[in-house]
């Protein structure tokens, strides 16, 4: 388990550190580290680990591994767990790395630890680790990250006002200078986001100025399925995607079962998006049962619109990994 691997890896002939740590976070059990007292065991030994010079590397290779073995968890996000989640987030702000993969690992924590919920010193905490990551580490490339993490502070319990409302001011201060580089897709959620957090005067308000690229027409006339059970997210993601063309035909479900709509968003969407973090496992069943052979499946990483549209853009570009059934 990861107990062993952390008292080896400081060892220069432990060579194999980092394939070990790849097939211990598929194989060693999420659950057995439960148990606060254990939990609390092995965040000291992650927090330990970065004394040394070649721990400190081999962990912060490993930690992506880490997050995917804790996500295994079938309770994940687990209370119990918040020693190893602060901890690991505290390694990620700590580490220089700021990779999309890194980035993507962070955001899973910390949208657990806000999902877990915090007191008002665990909570400003936690802001500052993600304002120390996404103030260095945002670009284009991972823009939707930082996006998802602004809806996830609208999502989840505030017992901080003033600290969320700093961490939305630096996320401003991000992403303004990106501006003039960001494809119409994403200034167009940047705009609809502005709006949920009632920010009128933004550089992203005026979406009468967005143009037109290459993905805008893809959507035309296009019949795209949306199932989530948070069906505000739905909503938003539809207003964005029409906004950028007007002809594109949006169908929302929130079905907890399969039933007559759910099939029929099923059959006749051209793209089928889901949530895979705000759906039932009957309802996804269904679809998939139902939905036509050669018609694609797109999965959604998140809860809130930005990762909708992300799907749809990420769906049109290259490398899609849309599942064809």
């Amino acid at each position: 388990g990861w107990h062993d691997w952390l008292k080896r890896i400081s060892e220069p002939e432990y060579t194999m550190a980092f394939e070990f740590a790849r097939k211990g976070a598929l194989e060693w059990p999420a659950e057995d580290v439960a148990d606060p007292v254990m939990a609390t065991a092995l965040a000291e030994a992650l927090a330990n680990a970065i004394d040394d010079e070649v721990s400190r590397a081999r962990l912060a290779q490993a930690l992506p591994l880490i997050v995917n073995w804790l996500q295994r968890d079938g309770t994940f996000p687990r209370p119990s767990m918040r020693p190893v989640y602060e901890t690991v987030l505290t390694l990620f702000a700590l580490g220089e790395a700021r990779d999309r993969g890194i980035m993507s690992s962070a955001a899973v924590i910390g949208e657990a630890l806000l999902s877990i919920g915090n007191s008002t010193s665990d909570y400003q905490k936690l802001l500052n680790s993600l304002t120390t990551l996404f103030t260095e580490g945002t670009g284009t490339n991972n823009l939707y990250l930082l996006l998802e993490l602004i809806e996830a502070l609208l999502r989840h319990p505030c017992p901080d006002p003033s600290a969320r409302e700093a961490f939305w001011l630096n996320a401003l201060a991000v992403l303004e200078p990106l501006r003039l580089r960001l494809e119409p897709v994403q200034l167009a959620s940047l705009a609809a986001l502005a709006e949920l957090l009632g920010w009128p005067d933004s550089p992203f308000s005026d979406t009468e100025t967005i143009a037109q690229d290459e993905f805008a027409p893809k959507l035309a006339n296009l019949r795209i399925g949306i199932y989530t059970l948070t069906e505000s997210a739905a909503r938003q993601a539809a207003s964005v995607l029409t906004r950028l063309e007007p002809s594109t035909r949006v169908q929302i479900s929130s079905d907890q079962v399969g039933s007559a709509k759910l099939k029929a968003l099923a059959v006749n969407s051209d793209l089928l998006i889901i949530t895979s973090l705000s759906a039932t496992h009957a309802a996804t069943d269904f679809i998939r049962a139902n939905r036509p052979s050669g018609k694609p499946i797109c999965w959604a990483a998140g809860r809130g619109f930005t990762s909708i549209v992300r799907a749809v853009e990420e769906f049109f570009g290259e490398g899609s990994s849309a599942e064809v059934l």
